[in-house]
């Protein structure tokens, strides 16, 4: 037995030095939720060059543009923003909004998902992303929606948030590509941007166009000062448990001035720090669930929205599994 061991010790020296045997490379260091998002954060960025692979950037966002009031946002200013449509009764019907996080999957609030009792928006059909104008379809793409996704721990006004998956991918440039995830639970802003569409189809005269994109800048509110305002519907079933910090955003205005959007599923976002890897993109931080109803004066009356970092590792083995 001795001799049978030192001879195979001898034999696989030999293989090793001849070169017979490849190297087995180190095992992959394990990645952690949040390592997919950042990755594709870079490939996306690169969607903001035009054409694709030169050096010049068409960065239409607009990093000095966090407003005061809600005002009109300017043409592929938030590229990432999705519109979904509903059929009811032959009629499609923009309602929700989404957020692009890949080219066919795109993030909303659960409830926008119609199942059983919830909304009676019709059926979920479409989505579609390159607008800022509704009359301005240059740049427009539509896709079917083919599969839905709600968050398995779904409850009531808890983790509010669904996937959509479309049938063919959209085609990415400067004016339609996914989103950077912002992976952190700390937000180092005070203030974050918001976006949505006017809200006449709602029987909301805000004073804006419904076939414009909407932009405007909210204060961050802490889960203390959140759960104080929402503290009357705490005793609710639907928000039992109050403000929940580690899934939940708080966002408004702290000063009178017109800022409400109040259209669920689109994003609440910061201006990701230009880097040499990324440029030109934005971090969503939420996506907006429920809140106060709108009034001619919404200071200190923040909306509640999903915050992202909470669901990076579901959103990453859904959207980014191969």
């Amino acid at each position: 037995m001795v001799k049978f061991e030192r001879s195979f010790n001898i034999f696989v020296v030999l293989v090793f030095t001849l070169g017979l045997l490849e190297e087995v490379p180190a095992e992959e260091t394990t990645k952690v939720p949040g390592d997919k998002a950042r990755e594709m954060c870079k490939q996306y960025s690169q969607y903001a060059y035009e054409p694709l692979g030169s050096t010049k950037l068409k960065c239409l966002i607009k990093p000095e543009s966090y407003i005061t009031n809600k005002t009109v946002a300017s043409e592929g200013e938030f590229p990432h923003t999705i519109q979904l449509g509903y059929i009811n009764n032959d009629k499609t019907t923009w309602i929700c909004g989404g957020i692009l996080l890949s080219p066919t999957f795109i993030a909303t609030t659960g409830h926008c998902i119609p199942t059983g009792s919830r909304i009676g928006y019709g059926t979920l059909k479409f989505a579609r992303g390159g607008l800022t104008d509704i009359d301005e379809t240059k740049h427009e793409q539509i896709r079917n929606i083919t599969r839905t996704f709600l968050h398995p721990s779904i409850n009531k006004k808890y983790n509010d948030i669904a996937l959509v998956e479309v049938d063919r991918p959209f085609d990415l440039n400067p004016y339609l590509r996914p989103a950077c995830l912002y992976t952190q639970h700390n937000i180092p802003e005070k203030t974050t941007l918001s976006t949505s569409w006017g809200r006449k189809w709602l029987g909301l005269d805000d004073g804006f166009d419904d076939k414009k994109l909407l932009k405007v800048t909210l204060d961050i509110f802490s889960n203390a000062e959140c759960n104080k305002v929402y503290q009357p519907l705490v005793k609710h079933s639907d928000l039992d448990k109050g403000i929940d910090e580690a899934s939940m955003i708080c966002a408004g205005t702290r000063t009178d001035r017109n800022s409400c959007i109040g259209i669920s599923g689109y994003p609440l976002m910061l201006v990701h720090p230009d880097t040499e890897s990324v440029k030109c993109m934005y971090d969503v931080i939420g996506i907006t669930s429920f809140g106060i109803p709108c009034t001619s004066n919404d200071t200190n009356k923040p909306s509640v929205y999903m915050r992202i970092s909470n669901y990076i590792g579901w959103i990453e083995k859904l959207v980014w599994s191969n």
